[in-house]
């Protein structure tokens, strides 16, 4: 996620997302943007501004753009509490991961 993230498009934007993801490859991380600089913590550090909660593969699936994000949100497959827009924000802060 780091090796994706363009500090150029973070501007003065300050959030902090927790994702949790279920599923093979699952588990928990603490995302926190600030400065155009990015960290990203194993596990749910201190108080977030939103919740991403998913299944890893839908996770990954999205960030790879093989699925809409839009269409697992409507069904459910991805939920995100708390300030959606930030979520939405922070989309436009990473490249599309290159697939091998």
């Amino acid at each position: 996620m780091k090796n994706n993230f363009l500090p150029e498009a973070a501007g003065d934007l300050r959030a902090t997302v927790a994702y949790v993801l279920d599923g093979e490859g699952g588990g928990a991380w603490t995302v926190q943007v600030a400065d155009a600089k990015v960290e990203v913590t194993e596990g749910l550090e201190g108080k977030v501004d939103a919740t991403v909660v998913a299944n890893a593969d839908d996770f990954v699936k999205v960030a790879l753009g093989q699925l809409h994000p839009v269409s697992v949100l409507m069904t459910g497959r991805i939920r995100i509490e708390g300030d959606t827009s930030l979520v939405q924000k922070l989309f436009g802060l990473f490249r599309q991961p290159k697939t091998s």
